[in-house]
């Protein structure tokens, strides 16, 4: 118990946890089930069977916000503490009974091993001797196994949600006090890999397009929590629509993206203008739009804020604004932002024609346009352009190129 009372995994000595297990009295009954009923070393089971409180399990006092540390079975510190699994089988073997009890709050062991970052075949040793653990609910935050897995501050790794997800596949659709699902907690979590955020998706893409309490999407978690730019793309392109949703505070996940200064990720900020540039002139309950956001924190980078300025401008071209697009479809080819140029192009492809394009080379200029085109069509990325059609958008270039005009009509007259 003195080994186990350790405050956090960098203070734990697991080799002496292990050299006291080798002796008597847990060295005489290694495992129960080979030995004796004469053999069963009944002081093992009662040292080991016996609760006590761990610094590693304190909970919050929610009456003067004091700490306090729960009476639990050795068996369930080990698993906080990170003990390795030949301790874990041992603790197990001498009180197996240990895996049938809860803590105050409701968590079986299982929801000890997830909420301390456990390593996979720790999960599935639980699993394998307490499988409907999985689908159990703790008290106060309704939160299953996998839903503490995506939150540790360890980070979840993929083998884990897929052993959980066998035993429980319905859980990424179950959402815990708050409203949150699985996913919403693992973009909420800086800790979290792209490969576990897709690997969520893959397994249930509908919890993209659920909301929590605060009408919030996953992608407003990943943007809240400033996700990798990796994990945020693969949920905008799963998901676009998104990219215009407004939570409970009138806030586009743009707004979230924008809002964290000098560590503001331009990927991220382009990416949800690309899928839609509404976002940016969109205001939330205080009258901001991202570009407000953006530039009320002077450590924004420069190149986020004008991506923010020239997606503004992109949604307040006028029907007779060429000059305008053209100047804008400049700007954004100079900062750098290729896609942010071909959103133009989308909405004024007559602009090609002023852009000294060599006439050879104009089939090849239109079948990379109308890729691109289909491309973003295929995300769902172009819901704020006309309907019309991409043969109707080269004869627009076409039109606008005299030469062109007088060759066909040479042509036509021969």
């Amino acid at each position: 118990h003195e080994l186990l009372n350790a405050a956090d995994r960098s203070t734990f000595d697991n080799t002496s946890l292990r050299r006291v297990l080798r002796r008597p009295p847990f060295a005489v009954t290694s495992n129960r089930y080979l030995c004796a009923s004469s053999c069963t070393n009944k002081e093992a089971e009662a040292i080991v069977g016996r609760k006590a409180p761990f610094s590693i399990l304190q909970t919050n006092n929610n009456n003067n916000n004091a700490t306090e540390a729960e009476e639990v079975y050795p068996l369930f510190a080990a698993l906080a503490l990170g003990a390795s699994q030949d301790i874990i089988h041992k603790l197990y073997d001498f009180y197996p009974m240990a895996l049938g009890e809860t803590t105050r709050a409701g968590h079986t062991a299982l929801h000890i091993a997830c909420q301390h970052g456990a390593p996979a075949p720790d999960v599935v040793f639980l699993l394998r001797h307490c499988p409907s653990h999985a689908k159990s609910k703790s008290k106060e935050t309704w939160s299953t196994p996998i839903h503490l897995a995506c939150s540790t501050k360890r980070g979840a790794c993929v083998e884990v949600i897929r052993a959980l997800a066998i035993q429980n596949p319905a859980a990424f659709a179950e959402q815990d006090r708050r409203g949150n699902t699985p996913l919403h907690l693992a973009c909420l979590n800086r800790s979290s890999s792209p490969e576990v955020i897709r690997s969520i998706v893959a397994h249930r893409r509908a919890a993209l397009e659920t909301t929590n309490l605060n009408g919030m999407t996953p992608l407003h978690a990943a943007c809240l929590s400033n996700q990798s730019f990796s994990a945020a793309k693969t949920i905008a392109k799963k998901y676009p629509e998104a990219a215009i949703q407004i939570d409970s505070h009138g806030n586009v996940p743009a707004h979230y993206a924008s809002s964290h200064g000098s560590s503001a990720s331009l990927s991220l900020v382009r990416t949800l203008l690309e899928v839609d540039p509404q976002s940016a002139i969109m205001k939330n309950r205080h009258g901001h739009t991202p570009f407000d956001v953006a530039q009320s924190q002077p450590s924004t980078p420069k190149a986020v804020v004008d991506s923010l300025r020239l997606a503004r401008d992109l949604k307040s071209l006028g029907p007779d604004s060429d000059a305008e697009a053209a100047t804008l479809h400049k700007s954004m080819q100079q900062s750098g932002w290729a896609s942010g140029a071909n959103l133009v192009l989308d909405i004024r492809p007559g602009l090609i024609h002023k852009m000294n394009v060599d006439e050879r080379m104009m089939p090849q200029v239109l079948q990379r346009m109308d890729k691109a085109r289909e491309e973003r069509e295929k995300r769902g990325t172009l819901k704020h352009v006309s309907s019309s059609s991409s043969l109707s958008a080269m004869f627009e270039v076409i039109c606008g190129l005299p030469e062109m005009i007088r060759d066909s009509d040479d042509s036509v007259s021969s």
